[in-house]
């Protein structure tokens, strides 16, 4: 079923309203539309047009994308303020995050690692280091 012009962008300027600052994935479950079209009336909406204006701002940045890749991700709120500066990306952290994750793949908490000899655990681990 087709929804009219302008009703989704009003459902999503409600749900801002009622709820507070989404992220756009918490906008589309609110809305309940695919992600596309969130992801083009949001950034309509945070444009400055002429004859409506900026109707939304970025308030600040999150990284919480559960089961999804790791990187800064927009929280959005009514009003046309300043956006929110846009976090730089930091090697040494994203060093020490894939260097954690590199660990953990080879100790002894995987399911596939509890049948292997320490020998090859640590033969493993010199391959790859």
């Amino acid at each position: 079923m087709r929804v009219k012009y302008g009703e989704t962008t009003k459902a999503i300027l409600k749900g801002l309203a009622e709820l507070g600052p989404m992220t756009r994935s918490e906008v589309l479950v609110c809305v309940g539309i695919d992600r596309d079209s969130v992801a083009a009336i949001l950034s309509r909406l945070h444009k400055d047009t002429p004859r409506v204006g900026k109707q939304i701002y970025i308030t600040g940045w999150v990284y919480d994308a559960e089961g999804q890749r790791r990187y800064p991700r927009a929280v959005y709120a009514l009003g046309s303020k300043p956006d929110a500066k846009k976090p730089k990306s930091s090697e040494l952290d994203n060093r020490r995050r894939y260097d954690r994750k590199r660990h953990a793949m080879f100790s002894m908490n995987s399911v596939f690692n509890m049948g292997k000899s320490r020998d090859t655990l640590r033969a493993e681990r010199r391959a790859t280091a």
